[in-house]
């Protein structure tokens, strides 16, 4: 199998994988909506009175809600607990005439 390396074919390689990357990476299900979407499964092959499932159904919604904020909130403290500890002293070996 050979493949063409004309000016035209190698410019839209790049191009191409790009796009077919980041549609991969925009258009996947979130964890939570595949959650949902597997909860949502479960209720309906349950025979559970309407008022059940709705009662289910708030306390996932309830339950999935305040892990989000949990991980907010912990992303929000990792950034911002970086010391000045954490940095190294860098010491000028010698200059640089330009």
């Amino acid at each position: 199998m050979s493949f063409r390396t004309d000016h035209k074919d190698v410019t839209h390689l790049p191009r191409i994988f790009f796009e077919a990357h980041f549609n991969a990476l925009l258009h996947q299900d979130s964890p939570r909506s595949k959650r949902q979407h597997d909860l949502e499964k479960r209720l309906t092959r349950m025979e559970l009175p309407t008022d059940m499932k709705h009662k289910i159904w708030r306390t996932w919604a309830k339950s999935e809600s305040e892990a989000l904020r949990r991980n907010r909130l912990l992303r929000q403290n990792d950034c911002r607990t970086i010391k000045i500890g954490a940095y190294q002293v860098i010491k000028v070996l010698g200059k640089l005439n330009l």
